[in-house]
């Protein structure tokens, strides 16, 4: 294996996600002034960058869809998180999910895209639904907004996140914070 390092700008790169086909890779970026986390896609191997989203608020955790078609984003924008899809070419933004008041205990995970479905018809996203609950896995998809309950913590857990399906999209593997985070 040879290690090459795939980025060296100024300020922090986090959150890389592989496309599809692996030839390039999404990630945030807090841009040269290190103000603002942004989505940008870039190309293995070539220093062609190409900046995804340019909104003030936290852009972070790009996914990117089965197909590659798609990348998922969370925004975060004073007390709601939101969730958005976004071609990896650039262009409009559509927002499929939000949630208000996000005091809680992670914020990063109050509304978070984690993995796809095998099939592109799903997003496994974590979700609190107040800021006094635990953290429930939710599938979503991104074309109906069609949302659905797939975990209920027990009594003193924080909550389930960084869902991840199998590949054949039957079951899927989740972390569960306990009450000490």
């Amino acid at each position: 294996l040879k290690i090459t390092p795939f980025t060296s700008f100024i300020g922090r790169e986090t959150q890389p996600s592989f496309s599809p086909d692996g030839n390039q890779i999404a990630f945030a970026w807090d841009g040269e002034k290190g103000d603002n986390s942004d989505i940008y896609v870039k190309q293995v191997g070539t220093e062609a960058l190409l900046r995804l989203t340019t909104d003030p608020a936290e852009d972070i955790d790009p996914l990117w869809s089965p197909d590659g078609r798609a990348i998922a984003f969370t925004r975060f924008k004073g007390e709601s998180a939101e969730l958005y899809l976004i071609s990896p070419l650039g262009g409009q933004e559509r927002k499929i999910a939000e949630r208000r008041e996000i005091r809680h205990w992670v914020k990063s995970i109050v509304l978070h895209a984690s993995d796809w479905s095998p099939d592109g018809k799903w997003l496994a996203i974590s979700e609190a639904t107040s800021s006094r609950d635990p953290v429930n896995l939710f599938l979503l998809s991104p074309e109906s907004g069609e949302k659905r309950r797939i975990t209920t913590p027990p009594t003193g857990a924080n909550g389930d996140g960084n869902a991840v399906f199998s590949p054949d999209g039957k079951t899927m593997a989740f972390v569960r914070y306990g009450g000490g985070g």
